[in-house]
């Protein structure tokens, strides 16, 4: 279960990374 966390959150970070931009 943690790693499906750890992968929405850098799934989510990159979405954030992005939209900055």
């Amino acid at each position: 279960m943690k790693v499906v966390s750890w992968y929405a959150i850098s799934v989510a970070w990159l979405c954030v990374n992005l939209k900055v931009s």
